[in-house]
């Protein structure tokens, strides 16, 4: 299916994962459009592939605190 083709590994080494689509998802709804959907969190994480994994982390991180 189309999540776990675009979960694979992708040239630039980023495996998308579930934990960086809700992590996105909650991102876009807080900073750019409150009814941002799953869909729209796999667009931003496939266009910002190489800043995804990391800013993902740092949303997970903040949460904890």
């Amino acid at each position: 299916d189309r999540i776990g083709a675009l979960m694979k590994k992708n040239t630039t080494g980023y495996k998308m994962s579930e934990q960086d689509i809700v992590a996105t998802i909650k991102y876009l709804q807080a900073t750019e459009d409150k009814d941002a959907t799953r869909e729209d969190a796999i667009e931003f994480l496939e266009q910002h592939k190489s800043m995804a994994h990391i800013a993902a982390h740092k949303i997970v991180e903040q949460e904890k605190k």
